[in-house]
């Protein structure tokens, strides 16, 4: 069902403040974003995997180096426990911009065991996260993630 060699059809969502765009695959249903988010899919025959794109105020004198320890971390934990980060890496976006991309397995509901990659970048006074959560394989997305870009 999500095989490494899978290609989909996409579609392309347009946030107007501050000015990006990222792609999605165009099966995936569009939900109702919750908290900071501005984009909210989900795989149609289950609840993951899930991607997602949230928009938040750049917080004050936190570098992308420490963007997991003083901000995601927390705001995670809020939605699960026993978070357990795998894998933190400086990356580069394909316009240039810096990121860090995160792996992390947490539990959701006390036994849901999720996988989950971040893609974090500041852009303008904002913290833009792009966000691929499954029960397997959410790398598998990893080319949505990093299709964010910014005009």
């Amino acid at each position: 069902m999500f095989g490494k060699d899978q290609k989909y059809d996409r579609k392309t969502f347009k946030n107007e403040s501050p000015k990006f765009s990222v792609s999605y695959p165009k099966h995936f249903n569009v939900n109702e974003p919750k908290e900071t988010e501005v984009l909210r899919l989900r795989c149609p025959m289950s609840s993951t995997p899930l991607l997602t794109v949230a928009v938040d105020d750049k917080p004050s004198n936190i570098g992308l180096d420490d963007i997991w320890e003083e901000y995601l971390f927390n705001k995670f934990g809020k939605f699960g426990t026993d978070i357990e980060l795998i894998n933190e890496k400086q990356v580069e976006l394909t316009s240039g911009i810096p990121g860090r991309e995160f792996r992390f397995d947490w539990f959701s509901n006390g036994y849901w065991k999720v996988k989950t990659i971040i893609l974090a970048t500041y852009y303008q006074d904002n913290l833009i996260i792009t966000t691929s959560t499954a029960f397997a394989h959410p790398e598998f997305f990893n080319e949505f993630l990093y299709s964010l870009s910014f005009e």
